[in-house]
């Protein structure tokens, strides 16, 4: 024990009390006596965050970080008080480094989690709360933050495994069983989901989210009546909640109880002004008690605060009709049906000019799947017939690897278009990725019906093609094959695909001709240059195949195998630190291949001269037994 700790005891216990001011003080009189006291600076942090006073702790955090730069709490510190002065790009990048000074620190990676759940980076979030699981496996709150995060990007199914596992740890948590209920509401399972917010109000009965939301599922049922006991208790427990009175509001609506859905509605905005949902209701309410030009006056508001809430102007519309006082009125209604109609043509979404189709392929496109899951979500809420929105919901999920959810949003929008050709495409391609190839081939051939194009159709055949590969029957594959390059002589996919059957059948002169016209019709190719880079491995011709593994590289660098197979012949040519680089880097892709450690560990032990080194190995070859 040093002299000071007695001194570092007496200012947590101050903090611990509320005494902060007496805590910055004696901080304050350590570093007057010796400015590098860098615990000093983190103590004195640390009791002015507790005061709310987060400027001065994020200066207090950085000098204790600018004296001992390897303080990783002081950087996790440091970025909790950055977000509440929403310093979000400064907090991720303290996350950051407090993960590569303290990678075995849970706390750290559930706090930055938390932050992209706030940012809406639900997937980022997912892998934050994965890190922290797999260190502290046996933390019910770690699966709860999980459960919720899948929640929120329409993984319900993934949010209710998360709960079942934080009640397992402790079967009392109230949370778990009201997000594992909004999770089954989701997917209509209501029966089960009213049980699991039952149980939830058993263990807590002063849970108003599960109160709120059983009531909905209710309303759901067409139980109005039991809906609005709900909303009362929730209202009861928490008072200052706006969308517990919106709720009820909707409720006494379906009970036609108009003037008490007005004085909910005006509940509502009075707790939260800019709630554009209130004031929709409360105008629907008026527009019933034939008040029209109070409806029109909270329509005018809801499209103030929302211009894209079509059916404010829908009812707007109505709303005029009924009181069309002179010309003027009547041209305005007109105005408003064809805002309405426009709105509806251009499909525009809640925040930008694009149509909610460019919009959600944007998200898309930037990898951002939760978040068009989520766009679909609210899309499908105002649009529940609009096989577009189910449709890119479903591609969304596909991109996102819900395969089973993405099949049943694409089975949905066939029921509303049996026409479109994307959604039988993709349940053949989830089915095909799922391995399912009898399956896929049936969906295929459905797909093949519709095509709009021979360029799709030919396409079709590859698929095809290749799931009777997959399925052994090389007669069927091969006469797909040419069916796709007689429709389309120019289809790369289909000589790659006629390169890997001949490789598969040792004719590895053709299989290399054809990889290579792949590679000639579409330059940018990753798959053919590593298919064509493992079969030069085999000829024996190690130039030319990491040549081609360079390439497939560069043109996709999350070609695992093509990592390995270029560290196999760096490995075979000596070069041990290239091929380690490369074995890394195929772990970090996919840490479940047991050789890649097997590989690693053998060039480790090349190169190894210190006992550290040796480890290093050792631990690799344990990786590699533990998997194996």
């Amino acid at each position: 024990m040093t002299e000071e700790t007695p001194v570092f005891e007496k200012i947590e216990k101050l903090i611990n009390e509320g005494s902060y001011k007496e805590a910055v003080s004696l901080c304050t009189n350590l570093i007057s006596k010796d400015s590098k006291n860098y615990k000093a600076y983190y103590k004195r942090a640390d009791a002015e965050f507790a005061q709310k006073d987060y400027k001065n702790a994020i200066i207090d955090y950085g000098k204790a970080i600018e004296i001992e730069p390897k303080y990783g709490i002081a950087y996790n510190n440091r970025a909790v008080a950055k977000q509440h002065i929403e310093d979000y790009d400064g907090a991720l990048k303290d996350y950051a480094k407090a993960i590569e000074l303290l990678p075995d620190m849970p706390f750290i990676y559930v706090n930055r989690g938390n932050l992209n759940f706030k940012l809406n980076k639900y997937d980022f979030a997912i892998g934050d709360f994965n890190r922290a699981i797999n260190i502290k496996p046996d933390a019910e709150e770690f699966y709860l933050l999980r459960a919720d995060t899948n929640y929120y990007r329409n993984d319900y199914y993934a949010a209710i495994d998360d709960c079942q596992k934080a009640i397992e740890l402790n079967p009392k948590n109230d949370e778990a069983y009201r997000i594992m209920a909004d999770s089954k509401a989701e997917i209509n399972d209501l029966k089960n989901a009213i049980t699991d917010y039952n149980i939830s109000l058993t263990l807590n009965s002063k849970n108003a989210e599960s109160f709120c939301n059983r009531g909905n599922v209710r309303l759901s049922m067409n139980d109005a009546y039991n809906a609005v006991i709900d909303y009362d208790k929730a209202i009861e427990i928490n008072p200052e909640n706006p969308y517990y009175f919106f709720c009820r509001a909707n409720a006494k609506y379906c009970l036609k109880e108009y003037k008490q859905v007005i004085e909910d509605s005006t509940k509502a905005v009075e707790l939260d002004p800019d709630f554009a949902q209130g004031y929709c209701k409360r105008a629907d309410a008026k527009y019933c008690l034939k008040d029209y030009k109070g409806a029109i006056e909270d329509y005018n508001k809801t499209i103030k605060l929302d211009p894209n809430y079509k059916e404010a102007y829908e009812w707007l519309g109505k709303a005029k009709n009924m009181i069309a006082e002179d010309v003027k009125d009547s041209e305005k209604e007109e105005e408003d049906f064809k805002k309405l109609k426009e709105l509806k043509e251009r499909k525009v979404d809640l925040f930008g000019e694009k149509t909610m189709e460019e919009k959600i392929k944007d998200k898309i496109d930037e990898g951002l799947f939760g978040e068009a899951i989520n766009m679909c979500s609210k899309w499908i809420m105002t649009e529940p017939n609009n096989s577009n929105a189910y449709y890119m919901r479903g591609n969304a999920k596909f991109e996102n690897g819900d395969l089973y959810d993405a099949i049943g949003d694409y089975e949905k929008t066939l029921t509303l278009d049996s026409k479109k050709f994307g959604a039988y495409f993709n349940i053949a391609l989830v089915k095909y990725n799922l391995r399912d190839y009898k399956e896929a081939l049936e969906e295929f051939e459905k797909a093949l019906k519709i095509a709009p194009d021979e360029f799709l159709s030919a396409k079709i055949y590859c698929y095809m093609g290749n799931s009777n590969f997959e399925n052994n029957n090389i007669d069927a594959a091969l006469k797909c094959y040419e069916k796709a390059l007689t429709i389309n002589p120019e289809e790369p996919f289909a000589y790659y695909l006629l390169g890997k059957l001949e490789y598969s059948e040792n004719d590895l002169k053709l299989a290399k001709k054809h990889f290579s016209k792949a590679i000639e019709l579409e330059p940018d190719y990753a798959e053919a240059y590593l298919a064509r880079g493992i079969l030069n491995s085999r000829h024996k011709d190690p130039t030319e195949a990491i040549e081609d593994f360079n390439f497939a590289i560069e043109y996709d660098d999350t070609l695992v195998d093509a990592f390995i197979n270029r560290g196999n012949l760096k490995y075979n040519s000596k070069d041990y630190k290239s091929a380690i680089a490369d074995y890394t880097r195929a772990i970090e892709l996919n840490p479940n291949i047991s050789a890649v450690y097997k590989y690693r560990a053998m060039a480790k032990r090349k190169i190894a001269k210190t006992y550290d080194d040796m480890q290093s190995s050792d631990a690799d070859w344990e990786k590699y037994n533990s998997l194996k």
